[in-house]
């Protein structure tokens, strides 16, 4: 039998539901979470669970990543009418990466386990809706002890700012929510919050009132989730800027190293990356306007040099100055002079293009292009062709590789694949190309966000399942250790399951 979590013999110690009949059921359903139920051992003991496979039409709270759900609903001894979700998730990858032989539905019901359970009920107004969430609160609080805020982006932020910033912020709509680390779908509409956390067990209650305040009523809500479930898990998205960036830092390290330039130039120019990153990531620390003024010198020098190299060495010394200039600190960095800035780089012959949508001027990667056309079939045209992969081929920031970039990724990967590519090269390359074709399942199952016809993808989405899988598999052969394997091994769970992805990766909507 699954070991009882701490949070659930805490629930079972506290005696007798509290508080109002809604507030206590809410305490004893929350209190069932454990760690490693699958679903067929949690409808073996729910039996009147209405069970449902993953389908995006069914998604709620922005919540994508479980791949079924149990539900029930019906009415508590108040009449309060009040609906309870189970959620499930692929199994967490084992360390060899290595993916299931079967494939089919029975892995969703045999391997996908318990992360998430979630209560609401129906408020009629906002009164009755506050009461019946701080009901909620103190029920849970003698079950969990004290609320206890999270450690969100907010929060951390917020601290550096001057007092009188701080108390203008606090008078924010959703701001009680945001303060206590709540960074949820939807959170910024949320009050009376409640949070608590027992052993790896988040806690969480509130009103939700919702942003539009036209409408009347509302609901309360109340869940518990485990790290599994990776609900509102801002770190995640953090994580994964930060490896771009590093992927940006290799690349440009790599092509620096190509272009033959003297070794003091190579390192003014990649110290501009790492103090624009420095100069982002920690406010105040480095001023970004005399960076900026520094940087325009540093690359004007770099360029200039590079004027007189050889076709490869020229194309390597302009694909490390792109990947500077497009990084996404250095887009903060520029951002600070804005015009003064981009006419210094157009002087030197790089492209901008007018973001009619974000504002400003957007840089165009033209020379990118210029070193891919230098050493098209070199290794600095792998490098360049691999760095388009990595975008999409956006290279304005604006679709630029177009709404299917997908298909261009599948092309150029694919015969890059053909090359002589070192382990880690390839290994990244079959992941993308994987990500490209898993697009194409994506957009079947309507991941279209009302851009895309899903019945346009339709008749493709099982071969694309396949290939995805395949290149999946190859990848995961030639790495099993970094970051990126980990998300290609759930993504290809998912599909092997017959799940789509949980997103797309380089279908774009510019609007």
């Amino acid at each position: 039998m699954t070991p009882l979590t701490a949070a659930f013999l805490v629930a079972l110690q506290a005696g007798p539901p509290v508080g109002e009949p809604f507030a206590g059921r809410a305490v004893a359903e929350l209190a069932a979470l454990r760690p490693a139920v699958t679903a067929t051992a949690w409808l073996a003991t729910h039996p009147g669970d209405e069970f449902l496979v993953f389908r995006r039409d069914s998604i709620r709270e922005g919540h994508k990543s479980w791949c079924a759900r149990a539900g029930q609903s019906g009415r508590v001894s108040d009449g309060t009418r009040m609906v309870r979700y189970a959620y499930f998730y692929p199994p967490e990858p084992p360390p060899s990466r290595v993916l299931p032989a079967a494939s089919g539905p029975n892995l969703i019901r045999e391997q996908c386990v318990l992360g998430t359970v979630w209560v609401e009920a129906r408020a009629i107004d906002s009164a009755t809706g506050s009461a019946l969430a701080g009901g909620v609160r103190d029920a849970l609080t003698s079950a969990y002890g004290p609320v206890r805020a999270g450690q969100g982006l907010f929060r951390v932020r917020v601290r550096v700012l001057p007092d009188s910033v701080r108390l203008a912020l606090s008078r924010l709509p959703g701001a009680d929510a945001m303060l206590m680390g709540l960074h949820y779908f939807g959170a910024a509409g949320w009050r009376v919050p409640g949070r608590w956390e027992a052993d790896s067990t988040v806690i969480v209650s509130a009103f939700d009132r919702g942003l539009d305040r036209r409408q009347s009523g509302g609901r309360v809500l109340a869940f518990a989730s485990l790290s599994i479930a990776k609900l509102g898990s801002v770190g995640e998205d953090l994580d994964r800027g930060e490896a771009v960036e590093r992927r940006i830092a290799a690349l440009a390290v790599e092509a620096a190293r190509l272009s033959g330039l003297d070794t003091t130039k190579a390192r003014r120019l990649l110290g501009i990356l790492a103090d624009a990153d420095s100069a982002y990531h920690e406010r105040g620390s480095i001023n970004p306007k005399t960076l900026d003024s520094v940087a325009v010198v540093v690359i004007r020098d770099w360029t200039m040099g590079a004027r007189s190299l050889a076709p490869s060495r020229r194309a390597a010394a302009l694909l490390a100055a792109d990947q500077v200039l497009g990084s996404g600190p250095m887009l903060y960095v520029r951002a600070q002079r804005q015009d003064t800035s981009r006419v210094a780089y157009e002087q030197l012959g790089a492209v901008f293009v007018r973001d009619e949508l974000g504002g400003g001027y957007n840089y165009a990667h033209n020379w990118l292009d210029q070193a891919l056309t230098l050493d098209a079939n070199g290794p600095v045209g792998r490098l360049a062709t691999l760095a388009l992969l990595r975008s999409g081929f956006n290279e304005t920031g604006m679709c630029g590789g177009g709404s299917e970039a997908f298909r261009r990724v599948i092309t150029a990967g694919e015969r890059l694949l053909a090359s002589d590519l070192d382990t880690a090269t390839a290994a990244e390359v079959h992941r993308l190309v994987g990500d490209a074709y898993g697009d194409i399942v994506a957009l079947a199952a309507g991941d279209g966000s009302g851009y895309a016809d899903s019945t346009d993808y339709l008749a493709e989405a099982p071969a694309a399942r396949v290939k995805a899988i395949t290149h999946y598999r190859t990848a995961l052969a030639l790495d099993h250790i970094s970051p990126e394997a980990r998300s290609a091994w759930l993504e290809a769970w998912r599909l092997i399951a017959g799940l789509p992805p949980t997103t797309t990766h380089f279908f774009c909507v510019y609007d």
